[in-house]
This record gives C-alpha cells, sequence and structure tokens, in this order.
C-alpha cells in the first residue's frame, strides 16, 4: 500500500512540475483535464446528496472557468460562461423532467471545481513592476509547497502529540495539535521563501502563508464535509491508495483563490 501511495505521488508531483516547467498550452490543458476530472469526482458526491448535476452542461464550464486566465484579458469569461449555463439550464427545464435545483448544483460545482483551480493559472501569469514573468511561476510554487507543507507537518505533529480532535465529526483523526503545527510550519517556511523568491516584505510574506495553511485546512475539511454527507470515503478511486484527484485538490482549491486575491489585494495593489 504505501509503494502504491509513493509511486503514484511520484508520478502527480511529475506531472505537475512538468505542466509548470513547461506553461504555456502544455500547463493550460493539465489544468483543464485536472478541472473536469475533479468536476466528475465532485458530481459523484452531490449526485450522492440528491442534487446530481447536469454533466453536459458541468464540464464545458468546470473546464471554460479553469483556463480562463490563459483566454484573452479583455473577454469577460467568467461573467459570460456563468450566465449561459443559467440561462441555457433554466430553459433546458422548460417542458422537460430537469430540475432547476440540478441547475443550480451545476454552477456550484463548476465553480468549486474549475473556477477555483484556474485561480493557479492567474497567479503563474503574474508579472511584478518590473515586468518579470517568472514571479508567477514561483508565487506558484510557494502556494504549492505551503499546502504541502502545511498537510506534511500535521500530520506528524498530529500523529506525535495530537491529543485533541480538531471538527471530529468531520474528520476524526485531524488534531488542534496537528493544524496548529501545520500553521506554523507553513507560516515559518512562506516567511523565509517570499522575500527570497517574490519580493515580498516579511509582513506580506507571514500574511500569505498564514492565508495559505488557513484556507488549505479549511479545503481539506469542506471537502471531507461533503464525502461524510454523501457516505463515501473518498471521491473516486482514480489514484491508486490516495483515492480521487478531488482529495488530492481540495485543500489546493482554496489555496488557489486566497493567494490571488491576497496578491491583488494586499501585496501588490
Amino acid at each position: 500500500m504505501l509503494i502504491k501511495r509513493v509511486a503514484s505521488a511520484a508520478v502527480l508531483l511529475g506531472l505537475v512540475a512538468g505542466g509548470i516547467a513547461l506553461g504555456g498550452v502544455p500547463l493550460d490543458a493539465l489544468v483543464a483535464v485536472a478541472a473536469a476530472l475533479a468536476a466528475y469526482e465532485a458530481a459523484r458526491l452531490w449526485a450522492a446528496l440528491g442534487e446530481a448535476p447536469v454533466t453536459w452542461l458541468l464540464y464545458p464550464l468546470a473546464v471554460v472557468l479553469s483556463v480562463r486566465f490563459a483566454l484573452p484579458s479583455n473577454w469577460p469569461t467568467f461573467e459570460i460562461s456563468i450566465a449561459a449555463v443559467t440561462v441555457v439550464g433554466l430553459a433546458a427545464t422548460i417542458g422537460s423532467h430537469l430540475d432547476g435545483r440540478r441547475v443550480a448544483a451545476t454552477i456550484l460545482v463548476g465553480v468549486y471545481t474549475g473556477g477555483l483551480l484556474g485561480y493557479f493559472l492567474g497567479i503563474f501569469g503574474w508579472v511584478d513592476a518590473a515586468g518579470a514573468t517568472h514571479t508567477g511561476l514561483r508565487l506558484v510554487g510557494i502556494a504549492l509547497g505551503g499546502a504541502i507543507i502545511t498537510d506534511t507537518a500535521a500530520y506528524f505533529v498530529g500523529s506525535a502529540i495530537g491529543r485533541h480532535r480538531f471538527f471530529p465529526s468531520v474528520s476524526p483523526k485531524k488534531s488542534v495539535e496537528g493544524a496548529v503545527g501545520g500553521m506554523v510550519v507553513c507560516v515559518a517556511a512562506v516567511t523565509l521563501a517570499g522575500p527570497a523568491l517574490a519580493a515580498l516584505n516579511t509582513v506580506q510574506a507571514m500574511g500569505l502563508g498564514l492565508a495559505i495553511t488557513v484556507m488549505g485546512q479549511t479545503g481539506d475539511l469542506a471537502e471531507s464535509a461533503l464525502k461524510r454527507s454523501a457516505g463515501l470515503k473518498d471521491s473516486s478511486q482514480l489514484i491508486p491508495g490516495h483515492g480521487g484527484l478531488l482529495d488530492r485538490l481540495d485543500s489546493l482549491l482554496f489555496v488557489a483563490p486566497a493567494v490571488y486575491c491576497y496578491l491583488k489585494v494586499i501585496a501588490f495593489p
């Protein structure tokens, strides 16, 4: 089991690293495929809750939203996509058995998967004041690294000294000590990396680390709550030893918009 988990993780990390290193169309395609797969898995959760999204609307919405930052900047892609799915979905309820609540579920799942994941392309395309495009690459690295560090540190700290359960009704294995440990290590790591890699000052870097760790752990708990409500252990069995892709992306889906908005509003307004 451990060998399977390690091998799967190595393949995933290789795909992500390769996509980020190549950038451009390969990275856009990787994000689009990930959004479609995550949308499929999230749709399973919502179907188990009794509100199955409309798949022929969901997949185009998730994919378009995931790559919207790669499209021309003067295209209001988000607004057009949401409006189109709303109008087409509700129009399809006329004279059919399509439930309007399924249209709402479609929009929610599309935004949750493609909409949130797409912010990584927004971060990747970040250009700093000096016109250096590689800043976006470094910011993506900080976001991904911070999320991974949070998860890893929380696991080891929680395993070593975890005594008090953290939201036991949602995720019984998580502990308060693990959550705090993950937060402290992530903030420390990003505080060191931010000034060196992305021209952030110490306070900005500390705030970014806090945003990453808090939103990463929130995203993890949010998906755990969905799975528990749906009565499912994993979002799918796509990744051997890990469950579904959504189980690996859950924290990142919340980290991406948090980092993007932090950069836009606080760090580089």
